[in-house]
């Protein structure tokens, strides 16, 4: 997968200043219109300047046209530490992609963000096709989350949804129901604080600063930890343990509470 960023110092400026900024919940899933008409005004220029190239860069096949722009959020730090995790928590990065599309499927992205100065520019553009087929794919009630740091995912109320890592390496297509893993906010949530946890012990043994890590593979990470529960902060394993293990404690107690009084008045 390769990806293009130009003005890469205002975009990292912008994202600085405004990727945990709170936005207004009322309307943040839709597309400003100054936004919309970016995309629409450099929609020939980002893919013809990514069209038939040969330096390594991307190459987005001929008469590729872009598809209907989307919001991107991130997850806060209130979602990450919450105990019941939800789309409610997310927050909007200032940033807006578009599915790049050929033949009607989806083969890369561009995304723009808001800079300082509150115009529109562009941010980035990627041949990642699943990311980009999510954004196409995302019901209306949910929200297209991408940090580069975690992964891309839809978030739609409690429930997260990924493109599995199979789906992922295969060629560009549409989506169908197997391609995409679908697994609750709560272990999204425990995912990356796994994550992070990894990745400060990583920096701490090399004695660097902790550089990023892999993306979440929310797929390997269910069949590794289990699937958390909404408002538990437990994971299915922990609490079927925690069942087993109560059970235990009650069958030792129902057994030894009666021996132990015939013993007392024997």
């Amino acid at each position: 997968m390769k990806t293009v960023k130009l003005r890469s110092g205002l975009a990292i400026a912008a994202l600085a200043v405004l990727v945990w900024a709170p936005s207004a919940r009322a309307d943040d899933r839709q597309v400003p219109v100054d936004v919309g008409k970016w995309f629409a005004a450099h929609e020939a220029a980002v893919i013809d300047a990514n069209t038939g190239s040969t330096d390594g860069n991307l190459s987005f096949p001929a008469g590729s046209t872009l598809g209907t722009p989307v919001s991107v959020y991130q997850v806060s730090d209130q979602f990450v530490s919450s105990g019941d995790p939800s789309e409610s928590q997310l927050v909007a990065a200032e940033q807006w992609a578009a599915p790049v599309l050929s033949s009607g499927v989806a083969v890369g992205s561009i995304t723009a963000c808001r800079a300082p100065d509150g115009s529109v520019q562009f941010m980035m553009a990627t041949d990642n096709w699943s990311d980009a087929e999510m954004m196409v794919s995302a019901p209306s009630t949910g929200r297209y989350v991408n940090d580069h740091r975690n992964g891309a995912f839809i978030v739609e109320g409690k429930s997260v949804h990924q493109v599995t890592p199979a789906a992922t390496r295969g060629k560009a297509h549409r989506l169908a129901a197997a391609d995409v893993f679908t697994t609750t906010a709560a272990t999204l949530r425990d995912a990356i604080r796994q994550q992070r946890a990894d990745d400060a012990a990583a920096g701490a043994k090399a004695g660097e600063p902790v550089a990023g890590g892999d993306l979440i593979d929310l797929q390997s990470f269910v069949a590794t930890h289990g699937t958390s529960q909404p408002g538990s902060g437990l994971s299915a394993g922990q609490i079927t343990g925690l069942a087993l293990g109560g059970g235990v404690v009650l069958l030792g107690a129902l057994i030894g509470v009666p021996l132990y009084r015939k013993r007392q008045t024997a």
